[in-house]
């Protein structure tokens, strides 16, 4: 799964490149057994528990994003699954689209009066 900036169509089941799919923050859902071959969780590995769950943290950081997806297709942020390893697996592929919003300024002010 990765934090990324994805093509319109970027799944690998439609044939899309991995040029379609840049990403800032990745981790890779495998069984505990394969956790090692990826480097364990400083490699990015996370258990992938055998009813199909897992659990992981990612970073979201949209300036990272647009540093490395400069190409004017790259226009969907997201939270991203794929079968890894160049496979194409459909049913692996998901999206969840992220949005960002522009923070706003929040003043205060207070008066206090002499007594």
């Amino acid at each position: 799964m990765v934090v990324g900036k994805f093509a319109d169509v970027w799944q690998p089941s439609k044939g899309a490149g991995s040029s379609t799919r840049v990403n800032s923050s990745q981790k890779w859902a495998v069984s505990a057994a394969d956790m090692g071959a990826i480097g364990g969780a400083g490699g990015g590995a996370v258990e992938l528990r055998p009813d199909g769950s897992f659990t992981a943290e990612l970073t979201v950081d949209k300036a990272a994003l647009d540093a490395k997806a400069t190409a004017e297709s790259l226009r969907n942020y997201g939270i991203y699954t794929y079968a890894g390893s160049g496979a194409s697996v459909a049913a692996y592929e998901t999206a969840t689209p992220i949005t960002f919003t522009r923070r706003s300024a929040w003043r205060s002010s207070s008066r206090s009066r002499a007594a």
